[in-house]
Order: C-alpha cells, then structure tokens, then sequence
C-alpha cells in the first residue's frame, strides 16, 4: 500500500513495488501481519515522516510481523523459517527487508 503524491488518487493504492536486495547483514521478511495506527493516518496526511521531507511515493506502515524467508552472509542470531517481528517504514507490504 503506498501513497502516491503524484497520483490523482485521496488515498492509498496498491501498487507493485520492487523490493529491495538483502544485504550483508539483513533479512527479508514476508510480511504475514502488519497494523494501522496514528502515525499510518499522518503519513497519509502528510504529517508524519522517518525523517527529512515527505516523499512522492511512500509505502505506509510502521510496523509487521511474519516469517524470515531470506537471510544474508553475515547474519548468524536469525535464521529462514524464524518468526518475528520489526519495526520498519513500510510495513504495510509482501515483504520488507530489514537490518538484523
């Protein structure tokens, strides 16, 4: 789910978005369940940021929950398969990489 400011859409639409490449030290979680809170509603109002401006395209949610799927060289405390948690800016999608 994603804002897009540049669309003529109020809300949020949904969107494929490429995810980004696990690196040395990530994992990549498939997302099995995610929430929507106060800060989601002022990311959607354009309020509320993770730091610096207010992007164009903005994948919304803050947190997630699921299922390590994929796990990069250097990471040794998490493993596929492990369920967990995280919070993360853009939660609210299939997958999300996250730093170990």
């Amino acid at each position: 789910m994603v804002i897009d400011r540049e669309s003529n859409s109020p809300g949020l639409d949904l969107v494929d978005v490429v995810p980004p490449e696990v690196g040395d030290t990530q994992v990549r979680i498939a997302v099995r369940a995610a929430s929507v809170n106060r800060a989601d509603l002022a990311q959607l109002a354009g309020t509320h940021t993770a730091g610096g401006g207010v992007p164009q395209v903005q994948v919304v949610g803050l947190d997630a929950a699921g299922e390590i799927i994929e796990v990069g060289p250097g990471v040794t405390d998490f493993a596929r398969g492990d369920r967990v948690m995280t919070m993360v800016a853009g939660g609210l999608a299939e997958e999300v990489v996250v730093d170990a």
